[in-house]
């Protein structure tokens, strides 16, 4: 089987869609939807899109920064890496932009009430999931796929 550069392109595009799809919820936050919406472009799906980009691929890079750094890793350290990134990342940035907007004053409740840094907490906690679940999928397929059996 020849190997392709488009694998690992479309890995970190699905890893995109579901980092759309799971942080949807924020936009529930009336502040959080007007600050999308006036930088930098006066496009909310499009500022939306290009924030999530950022937000993936410092996680792509903060993943395979260690391989580039220490070399390839595999194994239980493998695993462990990527459950660290796949949890870790999400919850360092909910918690900068948290304490950047708390320092700013920064926070409003939304259009139902709530608070936007719980929104941002909810959103936190449905993309670790969704990002566990594509991380416990792809390693159940390479399990089925090299399984020595």
């Amino acid at each position: 089987m020849e190997r392709s550069w488009l694998w690992p392109l479309g890995m970190v595009l699905g890893l995109w869609v579901v980092a759309i799809v799971s942080c949807l919820p924020a936009l529930a936050s009336t502040r959080i939807r007007d600050r999308l919406k006036g930088w930098p472009t006066d496009r909310l799906g499009a500022n939306y899109a290009g924030l999530l980009v950022v937000f993936v691929v410092g996680q792509v890079t903060l993943y395979l920064g260690r391989a580039f750094l220490q070399g390839p890793i595999s194994g239980t350290p493998l695993l462990r890496w990527t459950a660290l990134v796949a949890v870790g990342y999400p919850v360092a940035v909910w918690l900068l932009i948290v304490v950047a907007g708390s320092a700013t004053g920064a926070w409003s409740r939304s259009a139902a009430g709530i608070d936007g840094r719980l929104v941002l907490g909810g959103v936190t906690v449905v993309y670790v999931v969704a990002t566990g679940g594509l991380i416990a999928l792809v390693v159940f397929l390479l399990f089925v796929a090299y399984f020595p059996g």
